[in-house]
């Protein structure tokens, strides 16, 4: 049988390769076994995986053949014979074919493949039962094969026109229930069922998108079945063909339609659900999905549009109201807590993390909000708070839906006090807030609301900015509150803007001492963890977008160190030092802002520990010292050092080092405000943190110089006696510098420092080398007691310049009684002697400070001058010690001045002018809810704590007949009060208008008028502020509106007081127990460079001398700031004296004026000099009137001119001129002006030495009678010129520049 089929198979080939030129037409007589015979030429390839019974003798023809020939030879076959083709070897034909295509990796085998098949379908019947689905499979593993290469489009196109030849024929439908089959089979794991899984979805997909007509219609129901069986397979590219085809089928309103009669709205959204879980964020999921839109309103069961909700959040679609209703529908607050609670799924995290549904968020919170008001059971209300807790703790929700439900959380807390809940209840609610603290600022905002009392009762505070209160009667778990913001402090917090609220609003916290006084291991434990993170500077770094650095946070941590060191009484002493050497080895180590943290915690430190400080200042001194080449923290340096000096216990064991270490820093800030260091500046620059950030000392630079000017004045009264001669000359270095032609320069504060100093100096020393009395203050020659009796007999007045001292004698000449008075530009001193020396400088030789009789005279430098301009050797009635000819508070010539009014005037006018720098500061209380003015001004009293602060600032003085400046306080009828509030020394000055103080009137408007006056034109303003609620410049100012005040320095107890608790509680405590939060909070463009810019927290017994300096360096930075003008100098009274600049434009116009004049009487004289000159050769009267009228008029022309010349001089160059040329011009042009009215006066005035006397106008001599006229202009233009000559030579004669 083998051997009779292989020959017969040998003889079709032998007649197959006959036919092949004829197509294959003629196969007889083979016709019946064609078919079984091309079955075995494919199969023999062996490539089908089948083993042959049939060991075949290939003719040598076919030995080159492939596959795809052989496919091809039966398609040919097949298409001219296909009668003989009977079903069941067609079938084992196809069989074939299929299976050995399937192993094949030749395209062109693939296309052969097709096209037998396409020929079966032409032109024969492919076997259903056998054939239909292997085929179909095929076809869809081969189309998706084809679509994943451009060279293999062709195959594609090819296999899809196949199926549609089979779709277009009787088994069309069949082919789709085929398809339908694939899609069931969940056999997409295997490599073969992928691809027909994901071929099916492909040509199911072309199908939909296919509109032809003869296609037999899809059932889109039974398909969406099919697709959810797919899609349960879990393979993420079976999923994305699966979104396509549905993506189709909803383009197609006849295949949604149908849906929709069917009822198929369940599978095709569980099928939309189980393609879009694993990937929500795909383009076409959210297209998917997007198209639920527009077929909502066909959705109407509410399960099912429970479903689409799930579907818009895993999206992130916004949720239409029936989706949020049908979502929330279980949640309603209606129903039971419990019932809804249970359902919070993932649905709710779902839209928690998304920002999509913030509104969804929060309708969320008021429906929780709503059940737990609603509910009375107090497990349901537990449940739903451990619920939102959940929720908050989600690592993936955002941070406003953290933020909102942590805001419902302390809605919730808020609630439960006003409503009275029970403990159990505010305890978990607390609870709540305390874990919810690391995740969301809400939660910290809540927090840091509740406070103690001075009595220890827990309180929370509704608001920041009013007295509004919810009292909490039950204990709450502390502790755990403690521990919490503890945690971060030391670990961090889940989000940068938590720990950062934490961070900021510890220090605040920490100032409530009643909140710790029973706490001290919760507050040691924060102690050691933020100490511990600046020793090791081991800091939480700020994220990018904050344009923050670590230094942003360790200056944070210094403040809350800060705040822990008011409790000082109850650490122990190790404790307390360790703080204090942590910010001095802090300080000047690191970033500017850290350093300036540290420097504002070492000046709490000298006011609040001045013990410790007094050990430590050595330390902190070098360290000061060794900051100078940081010029941004020269202000803040020198507040410390301003400071220091007004606390004495703490530099009473400096040493003469010391001091020089001092004046050293004063010294480096004034050449680098100079701009000598520029140059030599550090290179290193402020890290990009804070270089973004414009730093506001660079824009004070003449602050700094007023400022170091004012601590070298400050230290060297603070000197003793017999230390001073050692820093002196050291000091004088420090106030000199020269210029880029070497040439010393002395600038005007350098020259009052230097006369400040001469003047202490000069005065008598105690009869112990004590420390000097700051209290001390100047000597005004206007209240100086008049020592001359009649016994006396006559008095001669005399007034002399002798460089920058103006000096008067009143000398009784029968006595021999003298009163020296000294007028210079830092003070009034006067001596009484009879005989002997008058020492009114030291810079004159001739040994120190003495006033008595002092008969050394016989030093070579030292120079004098005889009290009585008549008694030249001294002898008779005594001599001045004045300063040295080549000092530069002396001149090489003394100019006596005349005895007439203008010299009597301009004296008058210098004695006005207080040497004092004069500041004034309103204090303000405000008291238990008082939030308007008006009420604020009708209080006259005020707490106990207030009573003692007002009683410390400064001395007690009676306004009436007051001679130091009240800084517009009535001094005359008691309206602002009988007295007045006044703190000074020997340079500054500074008058409090204290509105308690003053007297109320009868109408509230009246009353708050009449303080508002002082109130608000004041710069400066100190408020005690006892209403309960904090204040900020922004509410001070809607308070007291005004433009004027720029600075409020608000003081707060640090435990809310009441009106009762004040006058009962606050009278019996310590003072040293009492502390106040002090800040100072400024306007936004002003420059806040104070060092309690940040909240600082004193004891009551260091509050009057820390505001008051701070009040002191406010008054004086507020002079210098000015907004709407370039000019930024320190206008203190020193420097008001040197401010002449008005008189010189005067003296300009004036000479101006009589230059006018003059040229007037000069031309018209000259009509009459030829006349004159004939009768000058026969008259000599006639040629001494000519010679005088000459030499006078030139004086007066030559004077006038000088005047204008010299005025414009300094006006417009005064600063730049030599030290001596800017003495000698006002002396020089004095005398000159002197000379030439005298000289014109004895000639042209010598009726009455003012005007011309009686005119009698000559005949024929009209031009003669105008220069009459004009001469007596020019005199009397002289007398205003020789004013303003006098007044500047006592100003610049007395302070040496302009």
């Amino acid at each position: 049988m083998a051997a009779s089929s292989s020959s017969d198979y040998s003889s079709f080939i032998a007649a197959h390769g006959a036919m092949v030129s004829e197509d294959g037409r003629r196969i007889e007589p083979f016709e019946t076994q064609a078919c079984y015979m091309l079955t075995e030429e494919i199969r023999s390839f062996g490539l089908g995986g089948h083993d042959s019974s049939i060991s075949l003798a290939r003719p040598a023809s076919f030995q080159s053949e492939s596959l795809e020939i052989a496919m091809s030879k039966a398609a040919t076959i097949l298409r001219y014979n296909a009668k003989w083709f009977a079903p069941p070897a067609l079938a084992d034909l196809i069989t074939e074919v299929l299976a050995a295509t399937v192993d094949s990796s030749s395209s062109a085998v693939f296309h052969a493949a097709l096209d037998f098949l396409d020929t079966v379908l032409v032109y024969s019947i492919l076997p259903p039962k056998e054939c239909l689905y292997p085929t179909v499979r095929f076809l869809a593993r081969t189309y998706y094969s084809a679509s994943r290469a451009n060279k293999t489009k062709k195959l594609g196109s090819k296999c899809w026109s196949v199926g549609l030849h089979l779709l277009h024929s009787h088994l069309g439908h069949e082919f789709l229930f085929a398809l339908h089959k694939i899609l069931g089979a969940e056999d997409s794991t295997s490599k073969d069922g992928f691809g027909e899984v994901v071929g099916a979805l492909m040509v199911v997909k072309e199908l939909l998108r296919s509109r032809e007509a003869q296609l037999p219609d899809i059932k889109v129901t039974l398909l969406v079945l099919q697709l959810k069986v797919a899609a349960g397979s879990g393979n993420t590219i079976v999923h994305e063909y699966v979104r396509d085809v549905l993506i189709q089928i909803m383009m197609e309103e006849d295949s949604m339609q149908q849906l929709h009669q069917d009822a198929g709205w369940r599978d095709f959204l569980e099928t939309v659900v189980l393609c879009v879980a694993d990937d929500p964020q795909d383009a076409t999921a959210y297209e998917l999905v997007n198209r639920l839109n527009h077929h909502l309103p066909q959705i109407q069961q509410e399960d099912l549009l429970y479903k689409v909700g799930d579907l818009f959040v895993m999206v992130g679609l916004p949720l239409h109201l029936p989706l949020f209703t049908a979502i929330w529908s279980r949640r309603s607050p209606s129903k039971p807590i419990q019932t809804w609670v249970q359902g919070l799924d993932y649905r709710l995290r779902g839209l928690l993390c998304d920002p999509l549904y913030a509104d969804q968020v929060s309708d969320f919170v008021q429906s929780a909000i709503s059940g737990f008001e609603m509910s009375s059971s107090d497990a349901d209300k537990s449940a739903l708070v451990q619920e939102l807790v959940r929720c908050i703790e989600m690592d993936q929700a955002t941070s406003h839906s953290k933020g909102v439900l942590t805001m419902a959380l302390a809605y919730m807390f808020r609630i439960g006090l006003s409503d009275g809940d029970s403990p159990e209840i505010l305890c978990t609610l607390f609870l709540a807030l305390c874990q919810a603290l690391r995740y969301s600022t809400e939660a910290a905002s809540a927090l840091y609301r509740i406070r103690k009392d001075v009595e220890g009762h827990l309180y929370l505070r509704l608001a920041d900015h009013e007295p509004a209160f919810l009292e909490i009667a039950d204990p709450l778990p502390l502790d755990a509150w403690f521990a919490a913001f503890t945690d971060i402090l030391r670990e961090g917090a889940a989000t940068w803007e938590a720990y950062e609220w934490v961070l900021q609003a510890t220090k605040i916290l920490l100032g409530n001492h009643t909140m710790f006084s029973d706490s001290m291991p919760a507050l040691r434990e924060i102690m050691k963890v933020v100490k511990s993170a600046v020793d090791r500077s081991d800091y939480i770094e700020p994220p990018a977008h904050t344009a923050l650095n670590k230094s942003h946070v360790a200056a944070e941590l210094v403040q809350n160190l800060v705040a822990i060191l008011s409790y000082h009484r109850q650490l122990t002493k190790q404790e307390n030092l360790s703080l204090v050497a942590l910010f001095d080895s802090t300080a000047g180590s690191r970033d500017y802002i850290v350093s300036t943290q540290c420097i504002h915690a070492l000046t709490v430190c000298c006011y609040e520990v001045p013990d410790l400080m007094s050990s430590h200042m050595d330390g902190v001194i070098n360290r000061m010292s060794r900051m100078v080449t940081q010029r941004y923290l020269a202000i803040h340096v020198l507040h410390f050092f301003a400071g220091l000096s007004r606390l004495p216990d703490l530099y009473r064991n400096f040493t003469v080092g010391d001091y020089m270490r001092i004046f050293g820093v004063c010294h480096s800030y004034l050449q680098s405000a100079r701009g000598a260091h520029a140059a030599a500046e550090r290179s290193q620059t402020p890290t990009s943190g804070q270089s973004s950030v414009p730093r506001m000392e660079e824009a004070l630079p003449e602050y700094v110089y007023a400022l170091a000017h004012h601590v070298i004045t400050f230290w060297y009264m603070s000197l003793k006696s017999g230390d001073r001669e050692k820093v002196k000359p050291y000091i004088t270095g420090c106030l000199t510098y020269k210029d880029a032609d070497d040439s010393v320069i002395i600038e005007d504060q350098g020259l009052v420092t230097l006369d400040m100093m001469d003047r202490i100096d000069a005065e008598p020393r105690p009869s112990d080398d004590s420390d000097q009395d700051d209290e001390d203050v100047e000597t005004s020659a206007a209240n100086m007691p008049d020592p001359f009796f009649a016994v006396d007999g006559r008095v001669i007045e005399t007034h002399r310049l002798i460089g920058l001292l103006l000096v008067t004698t009143k000398l009784a000449l029968r006595t021999g009684k003298a009163l020296i008075i000294v007028r210079r530009p830092s003070g009034t001193a006067w001596r009484l002697l009879v005989k002997g020396i008058a020492q009114v400088t030291v810079d004159g030789g001739g040994g120190g400070g003495g006033g008595g009789d002092d008969d050394d005279d016989d030093d070579d430098d030292a120079c004098s001058i005889p009290i009585w301009p008549g008694d030249s050797s001294g002898r008779t009635y005594g001599t001045i010690r004045i300063p040295r000819r080549a000092s530069a508070l002396g001149s090489k010539t003394v100019i006596t001045l005349p005895q007439d009014d203008a010299v009597r005037r301009a004296i008058e006018a210098f004695d006005r002018t207080s040497a004092l720098d004069s500041h004034k500061a309103g204090v303000v209380y405000v008291g238990e809810r008082q939030t308007t003015e008006d009420r604020i001004f009708q209080n006259i009293s005020g707490s106990p704590g207030y009573r003692e602060f007002v009683k410390n600032l400064g001395a007690l003085e009676r306004l009436r007949g007051a001679a130091f400046n009240t800084q517009g306080l009535d001094r005359a009828e008691d309206t602002d009060g009988e007295f007045a509030i006044v703190w000074h020394n020997k340079v500054t000055e500074v008058v409090f208008h204290v509105t308690t103080m003053m007297p109320n009137s009868d109408d509230a408007t009246t009353n708050t008028g009449r303080k508002k006056r002082h109130i608000g034109n004041n710069h400066v303003n100190i408020v005690y502020n006892n209403s309960g609620g904090m204040l900020d410049y922004e509410t001070l100012y809607n308070i007291f509106p005004g433009q004027l005040t720029y600075v409020y320095i608000v003081i707060t107890p640090s435990a809310r007081t009441s009106f009762v608790e004040a006058r009962t509680v606050g009278v019996t405590r310590d003072k040293r127990e009492w502390f106040y939060a002090v800040q100072v909070v400024t306007r936004p463009d002003y420059p806040n460079v104070s060092p309690a810019v940040e909240e600082k927290v004193v004891s009551g017994a260091s509050l009057p001398g820390f505001v008051r300096n701070l009040a002191l360096n406010e008054c004086i930075i507020s002079l210098m700031w000015t907004p709407r003008n370039d000019s930024a100098e320190y206008p203190s009274s020193w420097r008001s004296n040197l401010l002449i600049r008005p008189v010189h434009i005067c003296q300009i116009v004036l000479s101006s004026y009589g230059a006018y004049h003059s040229y007037r009487a000069i031309t018209n004289l000259q009509k009459y000099e030829d006349v004159t000159k004939k009768a000058a050769k026969w008259s000599t009267e006639a040629e001494n009137q000519l010679e005088r009228t000459r030499t006078t008029q030139a004086a007066g022309a030559i004077a006038i001119l000088a005047s204008i010349l010299a005025a414009l001089l300094l006006v417009l160059l005064g600063p730049s001129l030599p030290t001596w040329l800017r003495f000698s011009i006002s002396p020089a042009l004095l005398v000159g002006v002197l000379f030439a009215r005298g000289h014109i006066k004895n000639h042209w005035a010598s009726h009455n030495g003012k005007t011309v006397g009686k005119r009698i106008p000559l005949p024929n001599m009209e031009g003669y009678n105008e220069a009459q006229r004009a001469t007596e202009e020019v005199l009397r233009v002289l007398e205003w010129v020789e004013y303003g000559w006098v007044a500047n030579t006592l100003v610049v004669g007395l302070l040496g520049s302009r």
